[in-house]
């Protein structure tokens, strides 16, 4: 099973920064990464749009040139280590993955060329440093249904995962790219990012289906909604929901707890 490092590996590290990525692949992990555009189009590793400043106020970030988010950034508690260019994320991964880990990308922002425009980002730095498979082990994910169609037409080569939650999640205008399978079946998309909020998605059932329509599963792990609402009823015990994960057969896992989640499965 593919375990995912939830922006990185964050003990010791910012969420979302190279040396946060850097030591996942240290460790032999993938990494999810969360990704918004700047208002010049630079692509950028970045969780929030707003950013508060450390003396008040906040910066948008889809309406700041690049330049001008690093010198915001200089003054705040992360300083150069925050919000690295993807390419520059692209070529780290490329460099140091282990051969079965991926790069998943959260798409952030739901603007119409951001995922074509990584897929030429991709593609150049596969150029770059010779690396061949850096575009196939990479997808994005949390894509609406029309960006999903948009990279399918533009960009096939980039893989596009959809996020499947619990049907009242679904249909719950806070969550707009969060779809029922039901919902977004005949839709064409790769990876399945499976977001149990209420601990009821992830069934033997649901994962069958999957992978009976030829998608692979991602499931995200429960503590990653502990400060979301609704909070996940196992946000705190995340652990006990995990052998349910492994035993349903899902092709890997979205953590902050890799390391625990690792020696969960060597025992």
């Amino acid at each position: 099973m593919k375990v995912f490092a939830h922006r990185g590996f964050t003990k010791h590290h910012p969420g979302n920064s190279l040396p946060a990525i850097d030591r996942a692949l240290d460790e032999g992990y993938g990494v999810e990464v969360d990704m918004r555009s700047t208002k010049d189009g630079y692509l950028i590793l970045c969780h929030d749009r707003f950013i508060p400043a450390v003396n008040g106020g906040c910066l948008d970030v889809s309406q700041t040139n690049l330049t001008d988010l690093y010198d915001f950034a200089a003054t705040g508690r992360y300083g150069a280590d925050a919000y690295p260019r993807v390419e520059n994320v692209l070529s780290l991964f490329a460099r140091k993955h282990a051969p079965d880990a991926e790069l998943a990308i959260h798409l952030k922002d739901d603007t119409d060329d951001i995922g074509i425009v990584l897929c030429d980002l991709t593609m150049k730095v596969e150029n770059e440093i010779n690396e061949s498979d850096l575009l196939e082990s990479t997808f994005v994910f949390d894509a609406s249904i029309n960006t999903a169609r948009r990279i399918a037409y533009a960009a096939p080569q980039l893989r596009v995962g959809l996020s499947v939650g619990e049907a009242a999640i679904a249909s719950d205008s806070r969550h707009p790219t969060v779809y029922s399978y039901d919902e977004i079946r005949s839709v064409g998309f790769d990876v399945v990012w499976a977001d149990e909020w209420l601990g009821s998605l992830y069934t033997e059932g649901f994962v069958a289906q999957c992978h009976a329509d030829d998608r692979s599963i991602m499931c995200v792990s429960p503590e990653l909604h502990r400060d979301t609402t609704p909070m996940h009823p196992a946000a705190s015990n995340y652990a006990s929901r995990w052998p349910t994960i492994v035993t349903i057969g899902v092709d890997g896992i979205c953590t902050d707890h890799p390391d625990e989640f690792r020696d969960l499965l060597a025992s």
